[in-house]
């Protein structure tokens, strides 16, 4: 859970390409859970969907949304930019987030040190059962 720097709202940041436990509970709880909020992300209900025209700009705040592009304008071309702001210190309900042992970053990041296998929690995706 984090506090969002500005309106002060919890937000659960769960995301199958990075979170992959929650703290306190044991690895099938967490499994248990995890997937119950991953499905959330694919009620309609819960979704924005854009109808993209000539000149569309859409920005959102990637600490408290989840986002995914269709590929569904084909044969048409798309021309997205990416801006990232200097990220703020996460800050969760009991103060500055620090990151538990042995937890690296997704096998592509730049310069990461990955723990060796069996020293860290498998990621959703890994598992091959999201």
């Amino acid at each position: 859970v984090r506090v969002h720097p500005i309106s002060g709202r919890r937000i659960l940041n769960v995301q199958a390409q990075f979170c992959v436990k929650l703290r306190g509970l044991r690895e099938d709880e967490s499994d248990m859970i995890l997937k119950y909020l991953y499905s959330r992300a694919a009620i309609p209900e819960y979704q924005l969907r854009v109808s993209w025209r000539p000149h569309t700009v859409v920005m959102w705040d990637n600490r408290a949304v989840q986002h995914y592009a269709v590929h569904d304008y084909y044969p048409s071309r798309r021309t997205m930019e990416r801006v990232t702001v200097a990220g703020d210190q996460v800050v969760g309900v009991s103060g500055p987030y620090a990151a538990e042992d042995n937890v690296g970053p997704l096998p592509d990041g730049k310069g990461a040190v990955i723990a060796p296998p069996g020293k860290r929690p498998i990621r959703e995706f890994e598992r091959g059962t999201y």
